[in-house]
């Protein structure tokens, strides 16, 4: 029995290993198909991103003819990843056509991932884009090769519309189908084809381009200059008569070089930028009809004008001339001066006068012994520029100036002696000065010096003496920094050459209101330069950044502002700053979204002040309070959130302040008064013996106010309850403004100064034992705190720094004073540094450090209280500011 049992039971065990092996089967079976299943999936899809990045298209093909400008990039990232971060760029996105895309511009520039390798390659695609006549915002086709990544975007038309994405829709005809996307009103067409995606915000470019024939219009030689490799990030190819255009401007005469080029010629551009330096060059192929009086410049190729050899180190700027003899400018420019100038009857008197006085002939008076280079130059530290023309015969010029001085109507003066060399003057005669007058030429009473086979002719007899100094002890130009800087890549041959420093001179190609030379206006300094050669005019421009001062200022500012503004900026009291307000008109909040830059504005019924509150989102982040008491909570588009605005039934005695996420203000009949979100309103009576005239101050839950009367009290209100309501702190003597509460881990501590300069401070409730303090001077701006101390400044602008302890630092502001000034805590970027900001009586804010150290920059122009906010997404703060004169301004505090 007991064996038949153990064989039972064996059994029974065999049964049941039998059952969990089979169970133990099917898993795994079940586990293998699974992952049979997902190889194949994965070897699909790996085969399908091999077809999507081989199976290729031309982006020529879908690229419309006509374009004024065509830019290729082999990597996206590559070419516009370095720009994120240019001032250059601000100020093209500040330009109405581009400022659509600033916001989206500003969030690339402070993306956390922007260093990332993986983001780096997602976005490292091909692109070609074509930009159109008219507004370029409006006006283009852009190509993006999807490359292996074409593996999600050839089916999107079949899945996106399954999906909702906000402002995003998909549109399907009888021919086609894509998408439209909805960007604050501007429809952008998109439609994914074969390797490539295609956008645009023109409906007929954007059909024209999904003919996808557009390549069979162009030329061969249009291709192969399309596609052609290039070793620079972006290639950019225009169209040359347009470029030209966009150089000369308006000018009459310069325009007349622009009509040499055909208007069907393309034209590549090399171009680099950094925000220290800039260059250009450009390639025009032209030509000049031998009947075009042109020719006679623009007919044979460049040389090295011979006098850039011999140039002083001390020329700040020259315009330098090496395209012929005077003789031929003259047969070549006469014919284009506009006629109200009357050049040719200038001429003609001009010859008849000279036979009659001098008796020779004006051609031989002029163009006899000048050679054929001619150069106008601006000397260090003097106003008058220099003259300057080539002698090819020194014999024949002294017999000219011989006549001229023998004659009873030119005067000549050689009694000046400077550093023991005699500089001789004449008197040119006034029909020769009318045709000089024709060139914007002004010197009827040159000195003039003969160096070196050059004759330099200025007004200043200064600028003469340094130029035959400095070339005689051998300095020359090229050994001068600011040249050298510029001077690198050009060539020593040139047609025209322009050397320049923008606050001494500013070249005709930046004299117009264009985005692109407002760009060039960043660079202080340079060089640019035009030479010929077989037919080909090649530009090339080169410049870079040598002011610090105007260069600060934050590209797109400063902005007029349409009415009249008070001194109150705020910025969005946020962990990022979105946002700045400010009151026009006394009853009109604006605010500027930084990093778009639009403007919104709402109009109140009565006059207003303004307070912001903390807010991590767009939930209401300014507040308007009316002097009728309507409190409104407004988004930073200026939208009146509900349920306000909210009708408190007291009158604002001052403005409000920030009281946790709302706010309070006294109000005039002697209480004050707090609103919150919801729209609840609570009112704290205070026994006052006179009034509140200033915004009470606040900390956490701590509030405090200065009833300003014949014997002034403070009174402190926590979690609104006012504890020292039988007895408030005592002020001895006229005061103004509000006390300031100062809260560490230990105390809490209120001061107040009087004008006389007596500071009180009280501790926990009591007086602190080292105070009262008098501080020197009189006192009409009441203190404020900071993290760990108190500053107060005097009506003559002395910026004090008292700290708990008692200690006192004090720094004087020059040439000021401040009966109605200003000062300001704050931690722009909210990193724990605290700086104090002092606006004085004037249009002039300065900046210290906590321990009252000048901060680097200031002082900067501007008036009441600054605000601080992330302009250009470079997460770091931009100092904004009102002017007297009506403006807004940004300066960049790097």
């Amino acid at each position: 029995m007991e064996q038949n049992d153990e064989k039972e039971v064996k059994e029974v065990k065999a049964v049941k290993v039998k059952k969990t092996k089979k169970k133990r089967n099917g898993f795994v079976r079940f586990l293998l198909f699974i992952l049979k299943f997902i190889l194949v999936l994965l070897i699909l899809f790996a085969i399908w991103c091999a077809y999507s990045a081989i199976e290729k298209k031309n982006a020529l093909a879908l690229l419309p003819q006509d374009y004024s400008v065509y830019i290729h990039t082999d990597s996206a990232w590559k070419a516009l990843e370095p720009l994120l971060d240019l001032q250059a760029a601000d100020l093209l996105l500040s330009d109405e056509p581009l400022s659509q895309f600033r916001s989206l511009f500003m969030d690339l520039r402070s993306f956390n991932l922007r260093k990332s390798k993986l983001v780096a390659f997602a976005a490292s695609r091909k692109v070609d884009a074509a930009l159109y006549e008219g507004n370029a915002a409006e006006n283009f086709v852009a190509i993006i090769d999807m490359g292996v990544f074409s593996a999600f975007t050839r089916p999107a038309e079949f899945i996106l519309p399954l999906i909702k994405i906000e402002n995003l829709s998909h549109t399907r005809t009888e021919l086609s189908s894509y998408f439209t996307y909805n960007n604050n009103g501007t429809l952008y067409y998109i439609k994914p084809w074969h390797n490539m995606v295609v956008v645009s915000p023109n409906p007929d470019l954007f059909d024209t381009a999904l003919c996808a024939n557009n390549d069979t219009s162009y030329t061969r030689a249009e291709r192969e200059l399309l596609t052609q490799k290039s070793k620079e990030p972006i290639r950019v190819v225009v169209d040359a008569y347009s470029l030209a255009q966009s150089v000369v401007g308006d000018d009459p005469l310069l325009s007349q070089f622009a009509n040499l080029i055909d208007k069907d010629t393309l034209s590549v551009v090399s171009f680099g930028i950094t925000d220290n330096e800039v260059s250009l060059l450009a390639n025009v192929p032209f030509s000049v009809p031998a009947e075009n009086s042109l020719s006679l410049m623009m007919g044979h190729d460049s040389t090295m004008p011979a006098l850039l050899s011999r140039l002083s180190d001390v020329v700040q700027y020259y315009t330098l001339l090496n395209a012929g003899s005077l003789e031929d400018l003259k047969n070549a420019l006469f014919p284009y001066i506009p006629a109200e100038k009357n050049i040719d009857g200038l001429w003609k008197t001009a010859e008849s006068l000279c036979k009659t006085f001098f008796s020779v002939s004006l051609e031989d008076l002029i163009f006899s012994w000048t050679g054929s280079e001619f150069a106008a130059m601006g000397v260090e530290g003097q106003d008058d520029p220099v003259i300057v023309l080539q002698v090819k015969d020194e014999a024949q010029r002294q017999y000219v100036f011989n006549k001229l001085i023998s004659s009873l109507i030119i005067n000549n003066d050689n009694s000046l002696i400077i550093d023991g060399m005699r500089i001789p003057r004449l008197q040119l005669p006034s029909f020769l000065q009318g045709i000089l007058n024709a060139f914007n030429i002004n010197i009827p009473l040159p000195y003039y010096i003969e160096l070196d086979g050059y004759l330099y002719l200025s007004e200043s007899a200064e600028s003469l003496s340094t130029i035959y100094t400095t070339v005689n002890d051998g300095r020359r130009i090229a050994k001068n920094s600011n040249w050298q800087a510029v001077s690198k890549e050009q060539s020593a041959l040139s047609t025209i050459s322009l050397f320049y420093d923008l606050e001494r001179s500013i070249p005709f190609f930046l004299r117009s209101n264009e985005t692109f030379s407002k760009i060039l206006q960043l660079y202080s300094i340079g060089r640019c330069d035009m030479r010929v050669s077989d037919g080909v005019l090649t530009m090339q421009l080169q410049a870079v950044s040598r002011r610090s001062g105007d260069l600060r200022q934050v590209p797109g500012f400063p902005i007029e502002l349409s009415g009249k503004s008070g001194q109150t900026l705020l910025s969005e009291n946020a962990k990022k700053s979105g946002a700045v307000f400010w009151v026009e008109n006394g009853n009109e909040i604006h605010s500027l979204e930084v990093s778009s830059m639009k403007q919104y504005t709402a109009p109140l019924p009565d006059n207003c002040s303004i307070c912001v509150s903390p807010s991590d989102k767009n939930d209401g982040v300014v507040w308007g309070i009316t002097e009728q008491g309507a409190v409104y909570l407004l988004t930073r588009e200026l939208e009146c959130l509900s349920p306000f605005p909210v009708i408190t039934g007291s009158r604002p005695a001052a403005a409000a302040s920030a009281y946790g996420t709302g706010i309070v203000f006294a109000s005039d009949d002697d209480s004050l008064v707090f609103v919150d979100r919801t729209g609840s309103v609570k009112t704290v009576e205070l026994n006052l013996s006179g009034s509140v005239k200033s915004e009470p101050s606040v900390s956490g839950t701590t509030v405090a106010v200065y009833d300003k009367s014949f014997t002034g009290k403070i009174f402190v209100v926590e979690d609104g309850v006012c504890v020292n309501a039988d007895q408030p702190y005592s002020v001895a003597g006229i005061a103004f403004g509000s006390p300031a509460v100062l809260k560490t881990k230990d105390a809490q501590y209120i001061a107040f100064i009087t004008q006389s300069g007596n500071l009180s401070v009280w501790r926990d409730g009591q007086l602190d034992s080292t105070f009262p303090k008098k501080l020197d001077g009189l006192f009409y701006v009441n203190v404020v705190a900071s993290s760990d101390a108190f500053y107060a400044v005097s009506a003559d602008a002395r910026l004090y720094r008292i700290g708990l302890d008692g200690s006192v630092l004090s720094v004087d502001i020059p040439q000021s004073t401040a009966r109605e000034g200003f000062i300001t805590v704050a931690d722009p970027n909210k990193n724990g540094i605290e700086n104090i900001y002092v606006c004085a009586d004037g249009n002039t804010i300065y900046g210290f450090t906590s321990s009252l150290e000048l901060l680097s920059g200031f002082p900067l122009v501007g008036w009441g209280r600054p605000a601080f906010a992330d302009v250009n997404g470079d997460n770091n703060a931009d100092c904004f500011v009102l002017t007297i004169n009506g403006n807004l301004n940004a300066w960049n505090l790097r």
